[in-house]
């Protein structure tokens, strides 16, 4: 059997290498003959694959690299018309926030195999936030290809109900594993360390931000700071950079301070020092469920409807990003026991999806017109540069 899987493995974010190393086992288990191809980015997934398995790795191609984009992207689809069953997920894949052609960019390579002889499944995925009107459209028209949807909370079956697609609701991949029997990373705290995942956001106020760890600092009776940095790429040092300057500007003598960032330090060594705090302030989505399933207190600040979601599904009310800008907050560290356990979809092995001539061509339409639209970002993003 031929399985392909396409999510973020390899784009350098801890969340979604995790993401991608739990689901391959979870489908190897239930299909453990199976030949996998992984649509993956261009970096080293630090979780790395099973041993002893068929898996094949398709890079997600860019524009930018002219005429080994186009052979890259005829070599995917070509793999994907010869798979058996297709998987989405996991991950918040079906969103908006950072790209307007963010949903087209995952969709569309299954849209473009033309094939309805092929199973198609998503599993675990996070829709929304969903912020024009486009991604809603797109959805509407396309979602309804597959065989089965698995989401991964309520907010994003609500999401889909509301543009009339079905669904069926699990937990996180990363939430429902068992991590205990997945890795030797082991609960070491040691008391007044003070773990942080903080990620820069548009909205936040960095010196509210500053302020807040103080308070929590002389609070708390901390000795030690260590920030978490989950993603770190070529193209993105932005939270690397924000955790130096919260640094610098959290440095005293009697205060240590450490940054360990997924991709620069060893795993186990990240991972060591991820789970010798004592207690944690998380932004990040998969900082905030790693720190509670081994039993650490956290302060989450919510920047997404996917943190909030996951504390108010067991009775919780995450710290806003506007309450700590304005300062008239009440902070609570949260400890949550979830018991829940993470499956694949329930579905028909039969091969046959709804793809029709009309989701072809709505994609086919929609490529050539994402082209003009990166090339005018660039062009932006160039002129904002060089006025820097």
């Amino acid at each position: 059997m031929n399985i392909a899987i396409i999510g973020m493995s390899g784009c350098g974010n801890l969340g979604d290498d995790l993401i991608a190393f739990l689901l391959i086992n979870k489908v190897l288990e239930k299909w453990p003959k199976a030949k996998l191809n992984i649509i993956t980015g261009k970096y080293k997934n630090e979780f790395g694959y099973p041993e002893n398995s068929k898996i094949d790795l398709l890079e997600i191609p860019k524009m930018s690299e002219g005429l080994k984009y186009l052979n890259k992207r005829k070599e995917i689809i070509k793999t994907l018309k010869k798979t058996d069953i297709i998987i989405l997920g996991g991950g918040g894949l079906l969103q908006d926030s950072h790209y307007f052609f963010t949903i087209h960019k995952w969709l569309k390579y299954i849209i473009e195999t033309n094939n309805t002889n092929i199973s198609l499944i998503t599993a675990s995925i996070g829709v929304g936030p969903l912020n024009n009107s486009f991604s809603k459209w797109y959805l509407n028209h396309n979602l309804s290809i597959f065989n089965c949807i698995q989401v991964r909370d309520h907010g994003s079956k609500d999401l889909l109900t509301n543009l009339n697609i079905n669904s069926d609701v699990a937990c996180d991949v990363v939430e429902g594993a068992d991590l205990q029997e997945a890795f030797d990373f082991k609960n070491n705290k040691y008391d007044n360390i003070l773990g942080c995942s903080i990620r820069p956001w548009p909205t936040l106020k960095f010196i509210k931000m500053v302020n807040f760890i103080d308070e929590i600092i002389e609070k708390e009776k901390i000795d030690k700071i260590y920030f978490f940095v989950f993603e770190h790429t070529v193209e993105n040092i932005k939270e690397y950079k924000f955790a130096q300057k919260l640094s610098k500007e959290l440095s005293r003598e009697e205060l240590e301070i450490q940054i360990y960032c997924y991709r620069e330090n060893e795993l186990d060594l990240f991972f060591d020092k991820f789970l010798q705090v004592s207690k944690a302030i998380a932004m990040r989505y998969h900082a905030n469920i790693l720190w509670q399933k081994y039993n650490i207190p956290v302060l989450p600040v919510t920047y997404a409807p996917k943190v909030t979601r996951f504390y108010e599904d067991s009775g919780f009310e995450p710290l806003t990003i506007s309450e700590l800008n304005n300062g008239k907050y009440k902070y609570d560290f949260i400890n949550i026991n979830k018991t829940q356990k993470y499956e694949l979809p329930i579905f028909n092995l039969k091969k046959d999806n709804n793809i029709k001539l009309k989701n072809y061509l709505i994609v086919k339409l929609i490529n050539l017109v994402e082209i003009p639209y990166k090339i005018l970002n660039g062009l932006k993003l160039r002129i904002k540069n060089s006025d820097v």
